[in-house]
């Protein structure tokens, strides 16, 4: 009797009764270090009064983590894994009704987002990951900064001498300087 009587206050209340605990802004989750990797649900979750589209999209069921750079370096923020058609957005900025875009992608690989952007130690960045049209399920977030190679400036380039000469490297992560 007393699960009849839970199951229609769930169904009478909706599925705000079970909204994951990141779904407002004001709720977000912290996430820490790099890398990292969290899972998670959107289910019972909803939009916010003046928060934006996300990945170009209206959603409608948005969860929040917030995580600050610990270094400079291409940082990649990805929802692979996720079991939905996904949309993802990053900004800065501490009101929902009052953020700056960073970055926003809509079907990445297949229909979950990814995003990548250059990053700076110490910037607190908020991640929102939504359903393309509202659509629920299971999220798998991740996120990697990828470090510059030591000879990223000109200043710490390296000199290569003898003849003759022969190296290896990467550009991965590389900027561009002014």
């Amino acid at each position: 009797c007393l699960s009849v009587f839970v199951t229609f206050l769930a169904a009478a209340a909706g599925s705000e009764l079970f909204a994951a605990t990141n779904d407002a802004f004001a709720s977000r989750i912290t996430l820490t270090g790099n890398p990292v990797s969290t899972t998670g649900d959107n289910l019972g979750a909803t939009k916010e009064v003046g928060e934006p589209n996300h990945g170009g999209n209206t959603g409608g069921a948005s969860v929040w983590w917030t995580w600050t750079a610990p270094s400079a370096g291409v940082v990649t923020v990805s929802l692979a894994g996720s079991s939905f058609d996904t949309v993802l957005g990053v900004y800065t900025g501490t009101a929902v009704n009052a953020l700056t875009l960073v970055a926003e992608n809509d079907d990445f690989t297949g229909l979950t987002s990814q995003v990548s952007f250059n990053t700076a130690a110490g910037v607190t960045y908020q991640v929102a990951a939504d359903g393309f049209g509202g659509a629920t399920g299971n999220i798998a977030l991740s996120l990697n900064v990828a470090m510059p190679p030591a000879n990223d400036n000109f200043s710490a380039r390296i000199t290569l001498t003898g003849s003759p000469v022969s190296t290896t490297g990467t550009n991965v992560a590389a900027s561009k300087e002014a």
